[in-house]
C-alpha cells in the first residue's frame, strides 16, 4: 500500500515538473548537483565551461541570466529512489527544453 502511495506522489511530482518547464524556455543549462551552492559558485566563479561558453560565444554575463533549480532531496546523500527520480527529472528537462550550454543531454 504505501509503494502505491509514493508511485503515486512520484508520478504528481513529475507531471507538475513538466507542466512547469515552460517557464524555464529557452534554457541554457540543465544540470544536477549534490551540493548546489558549491556547483552555483563554481558557475559563477568561472570555473566551469559553462561560464566560458557564456562569455565566449553567447557574449553574456551572469547578471543576463536566470538561476532557477527544483530541490529534490533535504541531505546531501539521497536515497536511491531519491536520486533515480532526480535524474529522471534531469533527462525530462534536458530533453523537452534542449540546453544550449548542456554538454550531455539525458
Amino acid at each position: 500500500m504505501a509503494d502505491q502511495s509514493n508511485d503515486r506522489i512520484r508520478r504528481k511530482l513529475v507531471v507538475g515538473f513538466v507542466a512547469s518547464l515552460r517557464q524555464f524556455s529557452p534554457a541554457l543549462y540543465v544540470g544536477q548537483s549534490n551540493n548546489l551552492r558549491l556547483r552555483t559558485a563554481n558557475h559563477l566563479n568561472g570555473d566551469t565551461e559553462l561560464s566560458e561558453y557564456l562569455v565566449r560565444d553567447l557574449e553574456l554575463t551572469w547578471a543576463d541570466v536566470e538561476l532557477s533549480f527544483c530541490k529534490m532531496s533535504k541531505t546531501s546523500d539521497p536515497s536511491k529512489a531519491s536520486r533515480e527520480l532526480q535524474e529522471l527529472l534531469e533527462f525530462v528537462a534536458q530533453r523537452s527544453l534542449s540546453p544550449l550550454g548542456t554538454k550531455r543531454p539525458g
